[in-house]
């Protein structure tokens, strides 16, 4: 004897989420990106920024880039401490720089807020 499975669906409902499940928010700024000193008198600077989010701040991610390429300016971040709302920035150059934090969380949304940073020329030695 030999069987056959022949199902049929004859049609498909769609139901909608519940009104009373929360809806998954991206996170927000609740601490604009910020630079100390301000402005930058040596090499050296602080970032900080501050996210919120619908899971916790600690669920956040913080990643901090440059935004254009002014030629000659360079600086570095000290980029191992993604999981934390502040970082040091290291410029070679005097310059105007903008800075830029990326907040994501677990679900991968993200916000982002900047900082423009004035680092003034330092004397370094008098010959």
């Amino acid at each position: 004897m030999t069987v056959v499975d022949n199902a049929k669906s004859s049609g498909i409902e769609i139901l909608a989420s519940s009104p009373d499940a929360p809806a998954i928010r991206p996170p927000t700024v609740a601490s604009a990106a910020a630079a100390n000193p301000k402005p930058v008198t040596g090499a050296t600077a602080t970032l900080s920024v501050l996210g919120a989010d619908d899971t916790g701040e600690a669920n956040l991610t913080y990643t901090w880039g440059r935004d254009g390429h002014a030629p000659g300016r360079r600086f570095l971040l000290r980029q191992r401490q993604q999981r934390r709302q502040s970082t040091t920035a290291t410029f070679s150059k005097a310059g105007t720089y903008t800075l830029t934090a990326t907040i994501k969380d677990s679900a991968g949304a993200s916000v982002t807020s900047s900082v423009d940073v004035v680092v003034n020329q330092t004397l370094t030695r008098i010959t």
